[in-house]
């Protein structure tokens, strides 16, 4: 997963959907000022990354499953798909958009999926 090129923002809120090494996450934190980076996934791997980031402020590791993701609407400034291909579920794709602000970016699959703005009423 090559996301050094990502344009961020220090204050994004990223969500990685799945558990990517422990470098990825730790070089998306050291990138956000302002911003948090949570790691959504299941099994005994997140344990294993909430030792290793424990002295990282800005991010959690939590469980938690693609297809129903325990966070509020529109909160996530960035989603990024890590699980790959072989994981696409119709329920997921709905919940990776349900927490993605107006604006925000999704990666999937290599792609970069936007989520419109709304335009404003005249």
């Amino acid at each position: 997963m090559d996301l050094d090129s990502l344009d961020l923002d220090p204050n994004e809120r990223i969500l990685l959907v799945g558990l990517p090494p422990l470098a990825v996450i730790r070089r998306l934190a050291g990138r956000l000022e302002n911003g948090i980076v949570v790691a959504l996934g299941d099994g005994e791997q997140i344990y294993a990354l909430r030792r290793e980031l424990a002295g990282e402020e800005n991010v959690l590791v939590t469980p938690g499953s693609a297809e129903d993701i325990p966070w509020k609407d529109e909160f996530f400034s960035i989603v990024i798909d890590a699980r790959g291909p072989q994981a696409h579920s119709a329920a997921a794709g709905r919940e990776m958009v349900r927490v993605l602000a107006a604006g925000g970016r999704l990666l999937r699959d290599g792609a970069l999926i936007l989520k419109p703005d709304p335009s404003p009423s005249a």
